[in-house]
């Protein structure tokens, strides 16, 4: 009996997967493959996903560092070596230069300018001043007219500065390079150490 029993479930059996044509087997075979294939899809993905964020993010990085080094790094258009253009210039108050060369540097934020001047009766005298343009006193050195001086930033290829005597306003300068960087112009006003007022309009050509 237990045999005939056992002979009747296989057959059961058998009728059940009868009923599954070829096209859903087929169906369920697929359904399965894309499962598997969606779990090594996505098992593949994630770390390449992954790359693609962290990629992006690097990229990011080193373009905001590249922004803010850049920044920091903008160039001052009157550093360099400029002398004095006699030819082009003017004088009030004083007799006019013989010569006058003027070399500014940079290091971050610090200008430096050293400026050798050669009076008309032919006096040497240099002056040299480490100043930022943020309008704070710094000292300046060489010249019995003033003794320090403030910066401000007016654009990008101007600059205007206020003298000092003794904590004193005494003079204002107002320093342009051309746009195309060859050509400094330098229009000041001050009360020299002897109480005359004096102005020059001094133009400088790139050397």
């Amino acid at each position: 009996m237990s045999a005939l029993i056992n002979m009747l479930n296989m057959r059961a059996v058998i009728a059940a997967d009868a009923l599954l044509t070829p096209s859903a087997c087929a169906r369920a075979v697929v359904g399965c493959d894309n499962r598997t294939t969606n779990r090594r899809n996505n098992s593949h993905r994630r770390p390449f996903v992954n790359k693609i964020l962290t990629s992006a993010f690097l990229a990011a990085l080193l373009t905001s560092g590249s922004a803010v080094i850049a920044a920091g790094s903008v160039t001052d258009p009157a550093v360099g070596t400029w002398k004095l253009n006699p030819a082009k210039s003017t004088f009030a108050g004083i007799p006019a230069y013989k010569s006058q060369i003027r070399i500014y540097s940079r290091s971050g934020e610090d200008i430096t300018l050293k400026m050798t001047t050669v009076s008309a009766e032919g006096k040497e005298t240099t002056t040299q001043a480490t100043y930022k343009l943020n309008g704070k006193d710094y000292p300046s050195m060489g010249n019995a007219d003033f003794d320090s001086l403030s910066g401000t930033q007016i654009d990008t290829n101007t600059v205007e500065f206020t003298l000092k005597r003794a904590g004193k306003p005494i003079g204002k300068i107002r320093r342009t390079v051309s746009k195309d960087g060859q050509t400094l112009t330098i229009n000041y006003e001050i009360t020299n150490v002897n109480g005359v007022q004096t102005g020059a309009l001094t133009v400088f050509d790139k050397q």
